[in-house]
């Protein structure tokens, strides 16, 4: 019996485009999630309840955070005031944190369901940037300590406790699990190390460690978190980011830390963005290409196996993955517009089961960079 991915590769050959390498039965359905009206959007963030967020244009130009799930589609969260707001990762309760302007400055925010918006605050500077969400609203990010300093310090928020200082470095925290452990990097010049922080609740204090690079690379970023504690990032050598993580050259590596920072894993030429709990990893290639990783498959690129043949998509980075598989990031749809996307497992996890590895793993990602002013 021919399986489905024989029938996508019969189907892809006749019309003359080229063939999937073989991977399982596993196969992906692309969703455009459209615009608020605008041209353009990202997907950045994805929860297990297939609720999606990131950053559409809306009429004028403007970019506002969204919040997607498929019974309502796409709809505006909304902002502090201004008229730019960008969400970045979702958590169970469909709560999402990112960046708002208010009219002035710009701020972390978190969005609740039913609610205003939560202003995070500042460090005791001007400007804030929310980056990782948790189940309990535990949001992570960077904000400058003082307004003649422009340079960010990592910072955790928790609803108890208000924004919380993980750094007396140039830090950024990009994700943080259940657990509190929080990742992200820090600056040294155009370069940085890949660091983490534990937090603990109970006494307020802050444990904070680095991660190793890829032999004979000097620099690099821990991009995301999952329960276990393991770790997607990037090493390379003359890495640079600048506030909105920015990438300037093709010598990177996507890498996954282990729980010990020894179990270090070089995925291949890239950027890994997102890491779910099975220990699938997203990103894309330096081209950009949108790429997928576990145990089994390897580095591989998501182009590949599109069903049927991408319906005229090209995938370009790969933002978020949720726990059972779903995927989500930034792609050009058929008719030449860089839309939002999801990508649903074919068969569905629903009817067969996660199809990623189990074993033992249990980004900052590219941002658009917000405007000037807005």
């Amino acid at each position: 019996m021919f399986g489905r991915t024989t029938m996508v590769a019969a189907l892809c050959l006749a019309m003359g485009l080229s063939v999937p390498a073989a991977r399982g039965e596993v196969t992906y359905e692309v969703t455009d999630l459209g615009t608020l009206g605008g041209t353009d959007s990202e997907a950045y963030g994805i929860n297990d309840n297939l609720q999606i967020t990131g950053l559409s244009e809306i009429p004028g130009g403007h970019n506002r955070a969204f919040l997607w799930d498929p019974i309502g589609g796409m709809v505006d969260l909304g902002t502090l005031g201004g008229n730019y707001a960008s969400g970045r990762a979702v958590n169970t309760a469909g709560q999402v944190a990112g960046l708002s302007w208010t009219g002035s400055a710009y701020r972390a925010c978190r969005w609740t369901p039913g609610a205003a918006p939560d202003n995070l605050g500042v460090l005791g500077g001007d400007r804030s940037d929310g980056y990782g969400i948790n189940d309990s609203g535990t949001v992570v990010g960077g904000s400058n300590y003082t307004s003649e300093n422009s340079d960010d310090h990592a910072f955790l928020w928790t609803p108890a406790a208000g924004m919380i200082e993980l750094s007396t470095s140039r830090t950024v925290a990009a994700d943080v699990n259940n657990s509190h452990q929080a990742v992200g990097r820090y600056y040294r010049d155009s370069c940085g190390t890949p660091k983490t922080w534990q937090y603990d609740e109970t006494t307020g204090s802050v444990t904070e460690n680095s991660l190793p690079y890829l032999p004979g690379d000097d620099s690099g970023w821990a991009n995301a978190i999952n329960e276990s504690g393991w770790i997607a990032g990037v090493s390379g050598d003359s890495y640079y980011s600048s506030y909105y993580h920015r990438y300037n050259t093709t010598n990177q590596h996507a890498v996954v830390w282990g729980p010990d920072p020894t179990q270090r894993i070089d995925l291949g030429s890239g950027l890994a963005n997102d890491i779910n709990d099975a220990g699938q990893v997203v990103g894309n290639s330096t081209s950009p290409r949108a790429h997928y990783w576990d145990a089994d498959t390897g580095w591989i690129d998501l182009n590949d196996y599109l069903e049927p043949c991408g319906d005229g998509w090209t995938l370009y980075e790969a933002y978020g993955i949720n726990n059972d598989g779903y995927i989500v990031g930034r792609g050009r749809n058929a008719s030449g517009q860089s839309h939002a996307f999801l990508l649903t497992p074919i068969p569905e996890p629903a009817t067969m089961g996660l199809l990623a590895i189990g074993g033992g793993f249990a980004l900052l990602r590219r941002r658009r960079r917000p405007p000037a002013s807005a």
